[in-house]
């Protein structure tokens, strides 16, 4: 099987970027580096692993679950079915939060999936410490094992919590929390089925944000505006498009400010909401 047999498969499977895609399944299969493939286009490449990871692309699987793994912020970090597949557009909530939280911050990151957020965050400020939570336990099993790698395991605990249903078992065991970080579900229910092949493999509990997108939104806000987080405190979200002034005024009708913040791409990414603190 040649480069251009790869890239054509790819291209016939509806794959936008066939040539980067087919670099990147030869490097992670064969070990082969970009430039070499450059050189030696008409090198025949004979792998049972390069015929069963492309036959999963063409499906449209995602490359991040044929390599088990992925990078974020600089960091490599293991993902699984169970686990959304970290992307740049959450970069911005990352950035935020290390720049925000306050010195030796206690937070709490609800809906982990591979810890990409609390991971990170605890890498970009060893000051803090971190609980991180998430329905699937599988989920919380990647997130660990990312934190043991990255070198932040002392620093993190991880909690199996629904926060629809057992926020209250949260706050009685953990807070309160300087702040709570959060990529929730929120595309809305509907939409879904009209997205891109590849959001097919990845866990609906993660994505399905409810008839509007705002459910787990609402939820976080009301745990948070009780005994969950500081009076002071910050409730750090990412937001999906054409979300962030909703749930700056689910924010406010809970006594929160807030701002939003842009990602690389314009769109308002990072929403920021502040608690007041008691006396005001």
């Amino acid at each position: 099987m040649k480069f251009a047999d790869i890239v054509a498969a790819l291209e016939r499977a509806g794959i936008d970027d066939a040539p980067f895609e087919a670099a990147l399944i030869l490097e992670h299969c064969m070990g082969i580096k970009r430039y070499e493939i450059n050189i030696c286009r008409d090198r025949d490449y004979v792998s049972g692993r390069l015929s069963e990871l492309l036959l999963r692309r063409c499906r449209r699987e995602p490359l991040q679950y044929l390599f088990g793994s992925w990078y974020f912020y600089g960091r490599e970090f293991v993902l699984n079915r169970s686990t959304l597949i970290p992307r740049p557009d959450t970069e911005i909530t990352v950035e935020k939060a290390s720049e925000l939280l306050p010195e030796k911050a206690r937070f709490c990151d609800i809906g982990t999936g591979s810890g990409a957020i609390a991971v990170t965050v605890l890498a970009e400020r060893p000051d803090t410490t971190a609980v991180a939570t998430d329905i699937s336990p599988e989920a919380l099993a990647a997130a660990s094992e990312n934190a043991l790698r990255l070198g932040v395991a002392d620093r993190l605990i991880t909690v199996h919590n629904d926060i629809l249903k057992e926020s209250e078992a949260l706050t009685e065991a953990h807070s309160p929390f300087d702040a709570v970080v959060s990529n929730p579900p929120y595309i809305p229910t509907e939409e879904i089925k009209r997205l891109e092949p590849e959001l097919a493999y990845e866990p609906s509990a993660a994505l399905d944000g409810g008839a509007d997108g705002m459910t787990f939104y609402r939820a976080i806000i009301s745990a948070c505006r009780g005994r969950l987080l500081s009076p002071g405190g910050l409730l750090i979200f990412e937001a999906g498009i054409g979300e962030a002034a909703d749930i700056i005024a689910l924010g406010g009708a809970s006594g929160f400010s807030g701002s939003a913040f842009r990602d690389l791409s314009g769109t308002d990414r990072c929403v920021v909401l502040r608690k007041k603190k008691s006396e005001e």
